[in-house]
């Protein structure tokens, strides 16, 4: 299930790449999307993040997936200042489930203000199942990204 978000910010390019890798900003946009129990960890350009999402889970998924499921997403990001933009690797796994979603972000600057922008591939290789729980995931992330860069785009 392919999943893409882009979102327009106010702001310059460097200013989004610093916010993405600030270990105070990232527990507060994951904090604004409703998680719990957020653990944000920054080593260099690499920052992971680990919280609780609560997800609605269709009942054919209730096998997979919980009302509350553990989540860690890691991502490493790099900034290109000549061409005033970063770049950036996102792997998301939700604990105990045999899924993977993985993909690319790119913060690029446009006129006076930039674009931050997601591609993301979520997989499930189980039999029957996998297509439906693939969405599934895909819906959560796509949700709760889009109230984390909500977040960061109002965040001064």
């Amino acid at each position: 299930m392919q999943l893409e978000l882009t979102i327009d910010m106010a702001k310059r390019p460097f200013a989004i790449y610093e916010q993405l890798l600030d270990g105070a900003t990232r527990e507060a946009m994951v904090g604004a999307a409703g998680a719990r129990a957020a653990e944000v960890t920054v080593a260099g350009g690499e920052m992971t993040v680990r919280r609780e999402v609560e997800t609605a889970v269709p009942p054919q998924l209730r096998n997979f997936l919980k009302q509350w499921n553990r989540v860690i997403q890691t991502e490493r990001w790099e900034w290109d200042g000549e061409k005033e933009m970063g770049n950036g690797r996102v792997s998301i796994k939700i604990q105990g489930v045999p899924l993977s979603i993985d993909g690319t972000g790119q913060i690029t600057a446009v006129d006076a203000h930039c674009q931050l922008a997601f591609e993301l591939l979520a997989y499930c290789g189980v039999p029957f199942v996998g297509p439906t729980l693939a969405r599934s995931a895909a819906q959560m992330v796509r949700q709760n990204l889009e109230l984390e860069l909500a977040y960061l785009a109002n965040l001064s």
